[in-house]
């Protein structure tokens, strides 16, 4: 056989894709991509949902951290749980769900919560800062109780939630006193 007839005679039995043979395979492309759409999207949906997680636990361990912190090295607690108002050294009045703590040098450090975060601040600070690190995370229930006032050990129970697109960590402690 030459070469011209086999060309001829391998043209001839190849002539394209019929319509059905196109649409099983747009179909089965279709499908797959539907599948591997809806994984891609689970993945993610579950890499949010662990950052937020991550990010509420972080936080809540530093609030811990700094809680535990000022309460061990405080010498008393100022808390008065009954009244809504509480008025340091400098006559600067803050809102009832606070804690305020008086140092082992006379200084007083007040926690308290203000739009959504949990700051600090010690009486020769200008302004209170901020002990949450992240704008997307927003604290509320917050409540300070000291039980046992007067007695010994003191002890100080701190709650609040802390919440990150829709996902929330309900956080709770007790810290006590060393009582110097």
């Amino acid at each position: 056989m030459s070469k011209g007839n086999l060309a001829k005679k391998l043209s001839l039995n190849f002539r394209g894709f019929t319509l059905i043979e196109l649409l099983v395979v747009m179909s089965i492309i279709g499908t797959l991509s539907v599948f591997i759409g809806g994984i891609l999207l689970s993945i993610y949906q579950s890499n949010q949902t662990v950052e937020a997680v991550n990010e509420i636990k972080q936080n809540s361990n530093y609030l811990h951290s700094q809680l535990e912190f000022a309460v061990k090295n405080a010498k008393a607690v100022l808390d008065n749980s009954d009244a809504t108002e509480f008025s340091d050294a400098a006559g600067i009045v803050y809102p009832g769900d606070k804690l305020a703590l008086k140092n082992r040098d006379e200084t007083t450090t007040v926690f308290r919560l203000d739009s959504g975060k949990i700051e600090r601040k010690n009486s020769g600070d200008a302004s209170f800062t901020s002990l949450t690190d992240s704008s997307s995370i927003q604290v509320s229930g917050v409540t300070f109780e000291v039980p046992n006032k007067g007695s010994r050990p003191t002890v100080v129970r701190a709650k609040m939630t802390l919440t990150r697109s829709g996902m929330s960590l309900d956080f709770q402690t007790i810290l006590l006193l060393r009582n110097y």
